[in-house]
C-alpha cells in the first residue's frame, strides 16, 4: 500500500512533528490521494552516468543491468509528459550485490545490506537529492519504496554482520533451529527449508509426507497450488478434494486462512527464502526501522512511502 505523510515531518529521531515551515504548495503534493502514480525499478529504467553509461544493449536476466538514479532525474519530463503525478521508485538503499544461487543479484533493491547508504549501482546520496529535487520543480511527488520485513540474503553470522545496523543474529527470526547453529541454519541457497520458510507449503497449505514418513516439500511437484495444470483455473482442473484450498483461490498464499494446513507462525516468522527475516519484536529492530524510515523522510523530503512486504 502507498502512505502519504501530508503535512506531517518526522525528526531524525523517529518522533513525529508538525511541520509548520512547509509552504502550502508542498502540503498539496504530498497528499498523494487519487494521483497517478509511475512505478520505476531503477536497475531497468536508464543507464545515465552509471557503471553501464553509454550501453545500450539489451539487458534481461537476475543480474545488474545498472540503471540509476540519475537516469530517472534525465526522463522526468517524459514521465510527466505522459500525465503521472507522481513517480514511486524501488529501494535505493546499499544491497547485497550478488551472486546468491538461484536468486541471482539485489538489483531490484530489495535485498538491503547498509539502510544508511545508496546503492552505487544506482549512484549516491547526492543523485537522490537531485532526483526528488527535480521531481519537485515538475511539480511530481515522489513515493520511496521502503522493506521493513527483511535484509540481504544470509548464509552465515559473517553475512549478518554486515548488514548496518541490524548485524547480530539475535534481530532475526529462527524459527525451528533447535540444536543447528546460526551458520548450519542459514547454510542453503536453494532448496530450504531450513531457514523455516514463509512461502508455500508448510506455511500457505500443509506437507504431504513421502511413504518414508519425512517431509515432501514440493508436495508432489504442485506445491499450494489448487489447479493442476497451475495454469488453467476451471472445474476440470480444479484439484477438488485434493486440493489445499477451495476453487475461488488459485494458489494458496499468505492471509489465506481457509487453506488446509495453513500456519500462521511460519507466515509471521518464516523467512522468504534465504532473505534474513528481521523480528520486529526485538525492540533495536522495531525502533530502529521507524528511526530510519523517519530519517529517508527528512534527508531526501520524500513525499510519500510505499511499505513493500
Amino acid at each position: 500500500s502507498i502512505s502519504a505523510q501530508s503535512n506531517l515531518g518526522f525528526s531524525a529521531e523517529g518522533e513525529e512533528r508538525k511541520n509548520t515551515s512547509m509552504p502550502k504548495s508542498g502540503s498539496r503534493r504530498r497528499n498523494i490521494a487519487g494521483k497517478s502514480v509511475y512505478l520505476i525499478m531503477t536497475d531497468r529504467f536508464s543507464r545515465e552516468g552509471g557503471f553501464s553509461s553509454g550501453d545500450e544493449s539489451a539487458c534481461s536476466g537476475n543480474n545488474w543491468c545498472n540503471g540509476t538514479l540519475r537516469g530517472i532525474t534525465a526522463h522526468l519530463p517524459y514521465i510527466k509528459g505522459m500525465g503521472f503525478d507522481c513517480i514511486w521508485v524501488t529501494p535505493p538503499v546499499k544491497n547485497f550485490d550478488g551472486d546468491d544461487g538461484q536468486s541471482g543479484y539485489g538489483y531490484a533493491g530489495y535485498w538491503a545490506e547498509d539502510y544508511y547508504d545508496i546503492d552505487p549501482h544506482f549512484g549516491s546520496k547526492a543523485d537522490l537529492k537531485e532526483l526528488v529535487s527535480e521531481t519537485h520543480k515538475q511539480h511530481m511527488c515522489f513515493i520511496l519504496d521502503i522493506v521493513l520485513n527483511h535484509v540481504r540474503p544470509i548464509h552465515s553470522t559473517s553475512d549478518m554482520a554486515k548488514v548496518h545496523p541490524f548485524n547480530e543474529t539475535a534481530y532475526v527470526h529462527q524459527l525451528g533451529i533447535g540444536s543447528m547453529t546460526f551458520d548450519e541454519y542459514t547454510d542453503k541457497k536453494s532448496g530450504w527449508p531450513p531457514p523455516a520458510q514463509a512461502l508455500s507449503v508448510g506455511a500457505a497449505c500443509g506437507v504431504e509426507l513421502y511413504p518414508n514418513n519425512t517431509a515432501d516439500w514440493t508436495n508432489g511437484g504442485n506445491y499450494c497450488n489448487n489447479f493442476n495444470p497451475s495454469s488453467v483455473y476451471n472445474k476440470s482442473t480444479y484439484l477438488g478434494d485434493d486440493a489445499p484450498g477451495p476453487y475461488h483461490i488459485k494458489y494458496c498464499g499468505p492471509g489465506n486462512f481457509d487453506c488446509k494446513g495453513y500456519n500462521v507462525t511460519l507466515n509471521l516468522e518464516g523467512w522468504f527464502y534465504d532473505l534474513g527475516d528481521l523480528n520486529q519484536s526485538v525492540p533495536f529492530v522495531r525502533e530502529n526501522l521507524k528511526q530510519w524510515a523517519a530519517w529517508m523522510a527528512t534527508e531526501y523530503n520524500i513525499d510519500g512511502i510505499r511499505l513493500d512486504t
